[in-house]
C-alpha cells in the first residue's frame, strides 16, 4: 500500500482524504512533529493543512524545503488570503482549495507520481556501497529542468519574461526553430513570447473557446502531432501560422484550459524524439500549474491592492482587533478622526485609543453584542461619532476579533443643526407671514371706520355698525393674541420617580 503524509490537527481532513484515497496507507502527522517525522519516513510529497492556529505555516514549509527539498508539498487551503498569497509564492507542487479537495486531491497525487517516476527513471545508478546507492541524474535533463525552475522563480512577476525565457531554454536545450506561448486571458488566448516568428503578425492572432483549434484540444485532450494523417485543415491552417510541427495544450488537473506551447522543427534537421515529446509533455503540466498560479496570484494581488484602496480611500474609519483586544486594523481615515498613528497603536489594546471604543469592541468580543449606526460624543475630541461594530469568525465560527466602522458626523450634525435653525426660522416666518395676514384683516376694517368716523360720526346707523364691527375685529385680535400666547408658552416637564431596577 502507497504511503502517504498529511501534516494536520483536523480528524475531518484525514477522513476525507482516506475516503478519497483508499488505496493509500495515510498518516496524520501532528504539525509540531512535522519536520522530526519528514526526516524519519522520507515521503515523496507532503499534504498541509495550512489551517494550523499555533503554527506558522509558511515558516513549516521553509523548513520542509530545508529539510529536503526534493518533497512535493502541497498545501491545502480555506481561501486565498494573506497566508495563502504567501504560499503561492513558495517552491510548492500545488495548490488545492479544501471545497475542491473531492475532485482535485486523486489527479494531483497521481500527476505527483507520475512527475517522480519521471525524475527517477532518468536517474543512473554508478555505485553501490554497503547497501546505498549513490545516484547521480542525467545532466541534460536533469540541467533542463533546472533551468526551467530557475528562470520561473527568478521571474514570477512577469509573466511575459517568463515565458520568453522558457522559450529561451526549450531552444538551447531541444533546437527547436519557431515557436511560441499562447495564454488564455479572460477568454482570449494571445501570444504572450515567440521565437522565430514574425511578431507584427503574431499581436493580431486572438482567438477564443469557439475557434475549432481550442475545441478540438478540449475534446480530445492530447498533444497534437502534424505528422499524424488525417489532421483536420483548420488545425493545420492554425499551425502553420506559427510554423509549427507540434502543439501542446496547457491544462490544469482540474481540466482549466490555460494555453497552448507551439513548437516548430529544430534547425539542426533533426526529428523530434517520442522521448522529447514525453518530456515536453511532462512540462506542459508544470507549466499549467505555474501559469494557473500566476494568473490567480495577480488576480488575488489585484483585488489586494483595490480592497486596499478602498480602504484606504474609504470616508469612514476602521478599527479591527484580534481575540485579545489588540489592535490590527486602522485605516488612514481613522487615523485622522482618532488623531493616532496606526504604528503607534498596532499590537497594543483597544484602550489604546479610548474607553469608549474599547466598550464598544470588548462588548464584541466577550459578549457577541454588536451595535449598528450608535451616535456619541469622542471625549478626546469632542466630536460626535457613529460607530457600528462586528464579530470576526474562522471557518469553524470561532470569534477572533472584532471590527468597528465609524464616522465623524461632527460636519453633518453641524449641518443638520443649521437646516433645523432655517426649518424653525422658516417655521416662524411662515407664523408670522399667517399672523401679519390674520391682524391686517381686522386692522383694515377698524382703520376704514376710524377714518370715516368723523365724517359720518352724525350718522347713527354707522355708528351701530362701526361699534359692532370693531367690536367683532377686536375680538378677532385677542383671539389671534391667545394663540401667539400659547405657542410661545414653554411645556412643563413632568418629573417622577422611576425604580432602574426595573429595567
Amino acid at each position: 500500500m502507497k504511503y502517504l503524509m498529511v501534516i494536520t490537527d483536523d480528524e475531518g481532513i484525514i477522513y476525507t482524504i482516506k475516503i478519497i484515497l483508499k488505496d493509500y496507507f495515510i498518516e496524520k502527522i501532528n504539525p509540531k512533529e512535522a519536520i522530526i517525522k519528514i526526516r524519519e519516513r522520507k515521503p515523496f510529497l507532503v499534504i498541509i493543512d495550512t489551517f494550523l492556529p499555533e503554527i506558522d505555516v509558511c515558516e513549516l514549509i521553509d523548513k520542509i524545503i530545508e529539510e529536503n527539498k526534493e518533497i512535493l508539498i502541497v498545501p491545502l487551503i480555506s481561501f486565498y488570503d494573506k497566508t495563502a498569497r504567501e504560499i503561492l509564492q513558495k517552491d510548492i507542487f500545488y495548490v488545492i482549495e479544501k471545497q475542491f479537495l473531492y475532485e482535485k486531491i486523486r489527479h494531483v497525487i497521481e500527476r505527483a507520481e507520475k512527475w517522480m517516476n519521471f525524475i527517477y527513471k532518468n536517474e543512473k545508478i554508478i555505485k553501490q556501497k554497503e547497501g546505498e546507492f549513490v545516484i547521480e541524474k542525467e545532466d541534460k535533463k536533469n540541467n533542463f529542468f533546472q533551468n526551467i525552475f530557475q528562470e520561473i522563480a527568478e521571474n514570477f512577476s512577469d509573466i511575459n519574461k517568463i515565458c520568453y525565457e522558457i522559450l529561451k531554454v526549450l531552444r538551447k536545450f531541444f533546437h527547436f526553430g519557431s515557436m511560441a506561448i499562447l495564454l488564455n486571458e479572460k477568454g482570449i488566448f494571445k501570444v504572450y513570447a515567440s521565437f522565430g516568428l514574425d511578431e507584427n503578425i503574431l499581436k493580431e492572432i486572438k482567438i477564443d473557446f469557439e475557434s475549432p483549434v481550442i475545441k478540438w484540444f478540449l475534446k480530445e485532450n492530447k498533444i497534437l502531432n502534424l505528422k499524424e494523417k488525417n489532421v483536420e485543415f483548420e488545425l493545420r491552417n492554425f499551425a502553420s501560422i506559427f510554423n509549427s510541427s507540434i502543439i501542446i495544450p496547457l491544462k490544469t488537473f482540474s481540466g482549466k484550459f490555460i494555453g497552448l506551447i507551439m513548437i516548430g522543427e529544430k534547425v539542426i534537421n533533426d526529428e523530434i524524439k517520442d522521448e522529447e515529446i514525453s518530456t515536453l509533455s511532462l512540462l506542459s503540466d508544470y507549466l499549467a500549474i505555474v501559469f494557473d498560479n500566476f494568473f490567480l496570484y495577480n488576480e488575488i494581488k489585484w483585488q489586494k491592492e483595490y480592497q486596499e484602496t478602498i480602504f484606504k480611500n474609504l470616508s469612514a474609519g476602521i478599527i479591527g482587533v484580534d481575540k485579545e483586544g489588540r489592535i490590527n486594523i486602522l485605516n488612514e481615515y481613522g487615523e485622522k478622526i482618532l488623531k493616532v498613528k496606526y504604528n503607534d497603536v498596532k499590537g497594543e489594546k483597544i484602550e489604546k485609543v479610548g474607553s469608549q471604543f474599547a466598550d464598544f469592541i470588548r462588548r464584541v468580543i466577550i459578549f457577541g453584542e454588536t451595535v449598528s449606526r450608535k451616535e456619541f460624543e469622542f471625549i478626546p475630541t469632542k466630536a460626535i461619532l457613529g460607530i457600528s461594530t462586528n464579530v470576526i469568525k474562522n471557518e469553524k465560527g470561532d470569534i477572533i476579533g472584532a471590527v468597528g466602522i465609524f464616522q465623524d458626523l461632527t460636519y453633518i450634525k453641524e449641518i443638520e443643526k443649521k437646516e433645523k435653525e432655517i426649518e424653525r426660522d422658516k417655521y416662524w416666518g411662515n407664523i408670522a407671514s399667517k399672523l401679519s395676514h390674520e391682524l391686517k384683516n381686522p386692522l383694515v376694517a377698524i382703520n376704514t371706520f376710524a377714518q370715516m368716523l368723523p365724517k359720518m360720526y352724525e350718522d347713527e346707523e354707522f355708528r351701530t355698525k362701526f361699534s359692532n364691527i370693531v367690536f367683532q375685529e377686536i375680538k378677532k385680535i385677542n383671539e389671534i393674541i391667545d394663540r401667539i400666547n400659547k405657542i410661545a408658552d414653554t411645556i412643563e416637564l413632568k418629573k417622577d420617580f422611576v425604580d432602574l431596577n426595573e429595567f
